[in-house]
């Protein structure tokens, strides 16, 4: 029985997968937490003049300004792995030749199939933060890394966003 289109994916069915572009291996990790996915445009606010009905009357244009995209935060129960520290001293170090990665993450179904995947290309640690530790706790010690990029893109397993939604448009027509 397959799953309907229209079912919610569970949120904690997910894999993030780090490669970087210079040959530098694989970043490994569970990753308990992952947030950050959206962009925003600024507006940009000008005055322009309506001289429409051969009457000028000033008006406020919105239009979309910069693209902003969120930094993505990743936390992870602290390990003897220190592949996140090895990358973020790249950017310390103004490596960035070595520290940019394409990075993919990737939600599934149910039944563990790939459904959704996430690419942001050009991504670089900007900040890792340690565990908050204290004696009267019995929390796992987690440590966050916060991930800026230059690109992304959102594309369904079996084809582009894109794609799937301009055959849906064809196929309404």
């Amino acid at each position: 029985m397959s799953t309907r289109i229209s079912d919610p994916l569970l949120s904690y069915q997910f894999m993030i997968s780090v490669s970087f572009m210079k040959g530098i291996a694989r970043l490994k990790g569970y990753f308990v937490e992952f947030s950050g996915i959206g962009d925003e445009n600024e507006v940009v606010d000008y005055r322009a003049i309506d001289a429409r009905m051969g009457r000028a009357r000033p008006v406020l244009a919105r239009v979309p300004g910069l693209w902003k995209p969120q930094e993505i935060t990743l936390k992870r129960g602290v390990t003897s792995d220190l592949g996140l520290w090895e990358w973020r001293i790249l950017v310390r170090l103004g490596t960035m030749g070595l520290a940019r990665a394409n990075m993919s993450v990737t939600l599934f179904n149910r039944h563990y199939e790939e459904m959704v995947r996430w690419d942001f290309r050009g991504a670089w640690p900007s900040k890792l933060s340690g565990p908050k530790m204290a004696t009267d706790s019995n929390d796992f010690a987690v440590e966050e890394i916060t991930i800026v990029y230059e690109t992304a893109n959102k594309s369904l397993i079996g084809g582009s966003l894109l794609d799937q939604l301009a055959s849906i448009a064809g196929a309404a027509i």
